[in-house]
C-alpha cells in the first residue's frame, strides 16, 4: 500500500523524526511503532503499525497520542496522515479518532486531525 518502504526509509533523517517517532515493546519485543517527522502541513506519520495480537487494545491510539504530544510541544497544531483507500480498517479507526479527509485520490487518503483532538477529555491519557 503506497510506497515501499526500505531499510534505507527507516533509517533517512528528516526533522524531527528522532524525537517524534515511537516504538512500543511487551517485554521487550516490540509489537507496535509510530515514525512521524515534521513536515510544512504538521507532524506526518509516515508509518504506523500494531501487531494483529495487540489490535483493539489501544496501543495505536496511544501511538499516535504519542505524535500528537511531540506536535503541541514543538508549536505545531496538526497531525497528518495518508493511507491507502482500500485499507478500510485503519480508515475507520482513523475517523474514530477524528481524523478527516484532506485530500484523495483513488488510491490515497491524506487525513489530518488537530493535535488537541487526540488528546481530548475523552481520549485515553498515559
Amino acid at each position: 500500500m503506497g510506497e515501499k518502504w526500505e531499510s534505507q526509509h527507516f533509517l533517512l533523517d528528516l526533522p524531527g523524526k528522532w524525537e517524534c517517532s515511537w516504538i512500543a515493546l511487551d517485554r521487550e519485543e516490540p509489537v507496535g511503532f509510530v515514525i512521524a517527522s515534521i513536515k510544512p502541513e504538521g507532524l506526518h506519520v509516515h508509518r504506523i503499525t500494531v501487531s494483529s495480537a495487540y489490535h483493539r487494545r489501544g496501543l495505536g491510539t496511544k501511538l499516535l497520542q504519542q505524535v500528537a504530544r511531540c506536535a503541541l510541544q514543538r508549536g505545531i497544531p496538526t497531525v497528518t496522515l495518508r493511507v491507502a483507500a482500500q485499507n478500510k480498517g485503519a480508515i475507520e479507526f482513523y475517523h474514530r479518532l477524528g481524523f478527516h479527509q484532506q485530500l484523495a485520490n483513488a488510491e490515497l487518503l491524506d487525513l489530518v486531525i488537530a493535535a488537541q483532538t487526540l488528546l481530548g477529555p475523552r481520549r485515553l491519557r498515559q
